[in-house]
């Protein structure tokens, strides 16, 4: 069994992975990163970049439907084939750029293969044993599927990792959830001509807790999709090739068939490959909780984290400053610098677009922090009247607590 020494070990070639190693390579050449699937990002491959070209797509389809109050009048027809291909192909241009970057670096500096803990500075790799002076977990997330589903529902049950592989547009599609992902993905593909229902346990979408703000937001998406709200779902199964949803709301059953299902709970960290439990059994479920929010490192082991894997913000933004960080520790550690943490940012490319900066009124009202907040609608302003898009609200909040303010809108 061959074995080397390394100063820095990289596990994972996404956007924190590759951000990692542009710091790292800074302070060392002796350096190594890991990778198990593509070379490339989640953000080009199945996240910001293809979400993105459908939602360009949707926007189109809807000016021109609705261009009759500005007295244009045309017949749009959509060709789902042909809006799925430009995904795609724009896709794979992103992703090859994200690529071109990994091709740069030198042979010597990458490895191909799934990565295992021995001990803290112990990794394995098929048959070889790698040592590190430090190692950046970048390993990133996956979707979360209800157990059983995969089985059940086969090539109907979509994720935002598949999603964006349909030859052309769906009849129907229920959506499984009301985040981010769920939101974006359900209101593109319904202004594109699919009939969508979206499943909520709670009338939360797209992270906005003020409630003013929410049920503004819920009103206006609901313009576009079935949105079905406090609904329970008992099961999911395939009949003659359709996906059958067995539902309550309100305790009241009920049944839906439909082409595809887009599960969009939510996505968990890839750690069960790593074998954390080798350095310490409570790693073996989640690192959320024992990783430092500055330095990022692993509480005082020569471990960082960043990127989804990290379970927080999942953000390019956070994940490649994240890399940064660990990419910059991990290199020069034991000599670690705490740097602060971004501005929590949060962005939702509907229409009306969802946003939080700073706290959010969930996060100051949890706190018990004592805030006064000021609300301005959307609906008398002179420029969103000129582009008939004149609906949604801001709301600032301040508190004393050394001038700080946040800001929640829809």
């Amino acid at each position: 069994m061959s074995e080397r020494v390394y100063d820095v070990v990289i596990i994972g070639a996404g956007t924190a992975g590759q951000t990692a190693y542009s710091q790292a390579i800074k302070y060392s050449n002796n350096i190594l990163v890991i990778n198990d699937g593509k070379w490339d990002t989640t953000c080009a491959r199945v996240g910001c970049m293809p979400s993105k070209l459908l939602i360009e797509a949707a926007k189109r389809a809807h000016k021109s439907h609705t261009a009759g109050e500005f007295g244009i009048h045309n017949s749009t027809q959509i060709d789902g084939a042909q809006v799925m291909q430009r995904v795609q192909q724009k896709r794979d241009y992103f992703a090859e750029h994200a690529q071109a970057e990994v091709d740069k670096w030198p042979s010597e500096h990458k490895l191909q293969g799934r990565a295992s803990f021995v001990d803290a500075n112990t990794l394995k790799v098929g048959d070889r044993l790698i040592h590190s002076k430090a190692t950046v977990i970048a390993t990133g997330s996956n979707p979360v599927v209800q157990e059983g589903w995969r089985e059940k529902l086969q090539d109907r049950l979509l994720t935002s990792d598949t999603v964006f592989e349909l030859p052309t547009l769906p009849k129907s599609l229920a959506v499984i959830g009301t985040g981010a992902i769920g939101i974006e993905l359900a209101q593109a593909f319904a202004r594109l001509g699919v009939q969508v229902h979206v499943f909520a346990r709670k009338a939360l979408l797209g992270g906005l807790s003020s409630p003013e703000l929410r049920q503004q937001a819920t009103d206006l998406i609901a313009q576009d999709l079935n949105l079905i709200t406090n609904s329970t779902i008992q099961d999911a199964t395939l009949v003659n090739d359709r996906v059958q949803i067995s539902y309550s709301v309100t305790n009241q059953p009920a049944t839906l068939h439909v082409e595809y299902v887009l599960y969009a709970t939510g996505r968990s960290a890839n750690l069960a490959d790593l074998n954390l439990k080798q350095i310490n059994e409570k790693y073996a479920g989640s690192l959320a909780s024992f990783i430092h929010e500055q330095t990022h490192q692993l509480e005082q082991l020569p471990i960082f984290v960043a990127g989804d894997v990290a379970e927080s913000r999942a953000l390019q933004h956070e994940a490649a400053y994240a890399g940064r960080v660990s990419g910059m520790n991990a290199a020069r550690y034991p000599n670690i610098e705490a740097l602060k943490p971004y501005t929590p940012l949060g962005i939702v490319f509907s229409d009306p677009q969802m946003a939080t900066a700073g706290q959010s009124y969930e996060q100051l009202t949890k706190n018990n922090i004592d805030f006064r907040s000021s609300t301005v609608s959307f609906q008398r302003q002179g420029r969103a009247t000129v582009m008939a898009e004149n609906k949604g609200a801001i709301q600032l909040y301040g508190a004393l607590l050394a001038a700080s303010c946040w800001v929640q809108s829809c």
